[in-house]
């Protein structure tokens, strides 16, 4: 007789848990399709990643930053002719004298 008890409370235990899963599982999936849905139509809609440095950069030319200037020729004495000897090592867009 226990065991007869047993497996009837594990009947409506089991129920509730496919009553909340199965609708469950599709309303995630709906929230998550809208989710996706939101963040494509935003990323869309972005400003182009080039326009915001632009923007600050010429903010930074407004406040008086400057960059130094090198000569071509100045350049040429400090490296010794863009000798290996001078080379520090290699970077993304070449070598770094």
């Amino acid at each position: 007789s226990q065991s007869i008890s047993k497996t009837k409370q594990r009947g409506p235990n089991i129920k509730i848990i496919l009553l909340v899963t199965v609708p469950g599982g599709p309303l995630i999936g709906l929230i998550i399709a809208a989710w996706l849905c939101y963040v494509r139509r935003k990323w869309k809609h972005a400003k182009p990643a080039g326009e915001g440095v632009i923007l600050n950069a010429s903010k930074d030319m407004e406040e008086g930053m400057e960059q130094p200037l090198f000569s071509f020729s100045s350049i040429i004495n400090a490296t010794a002719n863009f000798s290996p000897n001078n080379k520090l090592r290699e970077g993304g867009f070449g070598p770094v004298y």
